[in-house]
Order: C-alpha cells, then sequence, then structure tokens
C-alpha cells in the first residue's frame, strides 16, 4: 500500500483549524465570510461572524476543535473583539487550560477538553491496544488509503449512519465533507483510510495534513464489525506513521473532559497519546439573549430528533442538516 508523504514544519496543537484551507471550506459549505485577526506574536487566526436567529456571536472558530490561542492570545484578543463586536457573544476556542484563561474579567469557561497527540517521543500503545490489532489482522482486514470522490461518498454514508443509529441524530451535511475533501484530499493534504472487509469498507476515517503531521478530524465504523476491532488497526497504522517518522505527529482530536468522556479519553491513551489542554472561553455582551438562544437550538434539537425517530432518510437528514447546521456554531 502505498503512502503519503508530509513535508516536515513544527507542529502545532490547533494549527490545522487555522489554515486559510480549513476556512476555505467553511465558507464553500456554509456561504460564511472568514475574517482574520492578527494574534499576539504575529500569527493570523480566522473567526466568524454570525447575525442570525440563534444570536450575534463572532467565533474563533465554527466546528473546529480549537485554535492555537494560548493565554497571552486570549488577553490580546479578548478587548479587540469586544470593543469591534459590543452587541456579539465571543468565543475563543484556546489551546491554554482553565487556571491560565481565570484572570480574563468579563469571560468565562464555556467548556473543559483536552486534545490528544503523539509524536516521536510519546509512549507507545499499550498491550490490549496490540492485542485488539492482531484481533483485526487474523479476521482478514485490509487497509486501503484512498482519494476520490467514491470514498468522500463511502464515508459519508457510513458516518450519517452511524450518527442517526448511535446517537440519534443528524451529521453535519454532505456539502461541508465535500468541501473539506476538495480542500485538503483533493490537492493531496489528506486521504480518506478505510478497513476493508473484502470489498466492503467497514471503516473510514477523514484524515488531514498540516505542519508535518496528520490530524485523525472525523471517523466512522459499521457497528456490524465492532467485535473485529476495524478502528484498532485503523489506529494502528497511523500512529506507526509516526514512529517511523513518516509524519511527525498524530494528533486524534479533542474529547470532552468530563466523566461521559472518560472511556474515549482512555481509548485514545492506549493509542500512545498525550494530552493537551482545551478551553473554550465565552464572553457575553450584558444583553445577550442566552437562554433564547438555548432554547432556539433545543427546539431544532427536538426538530432533528424526531425525524430520526420517524425513520427518515438520508437524504432527508442532508437536506435538514444544509439548513439548520449554522445555527450551532
Amino acid at each position: 500500500m502505498s503512502e503519503p508523504t508530509v513535508p516536515p514544519a513544527a507542529p502545532a496543537a490547533g494549527g490545522l483549524f487555522a489554515d486559510p484551507a480549513w476556512a476555505a471550506a467553511l465558507e464553500l459549505a456554509y456561504g460564511w465570510r472568514v475574517e482574520w485577526v492578527t494574534a499576539a506574536g504575529g500569527g493570523r487566526l480566522p473567526l466568524v461572524v454570525l447575525d442570525d436567529a440563534a444570536g450575534r456571536r463572532v467565533s474563533m472558530l465554527p466546528f473546529a476543535d480549537c485554535l492555537p490561542i494560548t493565554a497571552p492570545h486570549a488577553a490580546a484578543l479578548l478587548p479587540e473583539l469586544r470593543a469591534r463586536f459590543p452587541a456579539h457573544r465571543i468565543v475563543l476556542k484556546c489551546t491554554a487550560t482553565p487556571e491560565e484563561l481565570s484572570t480574563l474579567a468579563g469571560a468565562s469557561v464555556s467548556r473543559r477538553a483536552v486534545g490528544h497527540r503523539a509524536t516521536a517521543t510519546s509512549p507507545g500503545p499499550d498491550s490490549t491496544f496490540r492485542r485488539n490489532v492482531r484481533r483485526a489482522e487474523r479476521s482478514g482486514l485490509t487497509l486501503h488509503h484512498a482519494r476520490d470522490s467514491r470514498a468522500t461518498e463511502t464515508f459519508y454514508r457510513l458516518y450519517s449512519d452511524q450518527r442517526i443509529a448511535k446517537f440519534g441524530a443528524i451529521p453535519q451535511p454532505r456539502a461541508f465533507f465535500r468541501a473539506v475533501a476538495g480542500q485538503f484530499v483533493t490537492p493531496g493534504r489528506g486521504y480518506f483510510l478505510e478497513v476493508r472487509r473484502e470489498d466492503r469498507t467497514i471503516a473510514s476515517a477523514l484524515v488531514l495534513s498540516h505542519d508535518g503531521g496528520e490530524y485523525y478530524k472525523f471517523g466512522t465504523s459499521d457497528p456490524e464489525f465492532l467485535r473485529e476491532r476495524p478502528n484498532n488497526l485503523l489506529f494502528d497504522h497511523l500512529r506507526h506513521r509516526v514512529s517511523t517518522g513518516a509524519t511527525r505527529f498524530l494528533d486524534l482530536g479533542l474529547s470532552g473532559a468530563g466523566e461521559s468522556y472518560a472511556g474515549l479519553r482512555r481509548f485514545k491513551a492506549s493509542i500512545g497519546t498525550e494530552e493537551y489542554p482545551i478551553t473554550y472561553l465565552t464572553a457575553d455582551p450584558p444583553d445577550f439573549a442566552a437562554a433564547a438562544r438555548a432554547e432556539f437550538l433545543a427546539g431544532l434539537q427536538a426538530r432533528t430528533g424526531a425525524l430520526v425517530s420517524a425513520g427518515a432518510d438520508p437524504d432527508a437528514c442532508d437536506e435538514l442538516a444544509g439548513r439548520i447546521y449554522h445555527y450551532f456554531a
């Protein structure tokens, strides 16, 4: 199996989402205009200004795990953004701890999370993970890199089915995944890593390249085949690329800090990753209608839940997602 190569560069937590290609995907999928601000130290960071039925808000950045916003960056950005957008809620998705951000007046921590990253100096996968990799290999599962439109559509079908069946929720619209693939996969800055059982794709991950490393941004698998451990095979391959120097790091994205995410955090640790902090910081103007926003979004969630419960087909779910998903940004 041929392997994609990634040019060397200095890694930065959250850097993928400050990439102009990610901004372009958001613009294509949602029709937004991404603006750029200069952070302390000279780096340019993206933001989206929103004004719709879900309220006025400035997000850095919608549908991103985090941006490379440290505590000094946040301290400089908040006053600037509050002066420019006095009637908007401001959300910064930072790579800093809640304690580092606690001194910022007029803002509060709205989410605590962690990211997961493996580098050449990180510990290797644990024994349980490796045992499950061997189980997948004995099952005859195979790995494949794919970059064509078929891979995008196969991924979306699996991802949509899993979101609906497992979580009772609809995914982002198909147009979003096509836009991300167009910005990253088509020009050779990413690929779909598929696990197949004979000719059937039973797991797929969208892997994006940035700063000399690889980001596992979205993944999905067929619940019918989970006992064969396709995800272990997939992550073992990605982790092996770090060990052999094919990529400088592997970033497995965000996990919540709460108890409900403990199993996910343990699984990512078993692959041989280390945690870094992610904290969402929110600053509301005095008259921001937070309760009205929460009520509006709850109504949308109830609507999607009813659609899923009624057994709506994926095309109907995709059509609804295209009309409402931007409100959750």
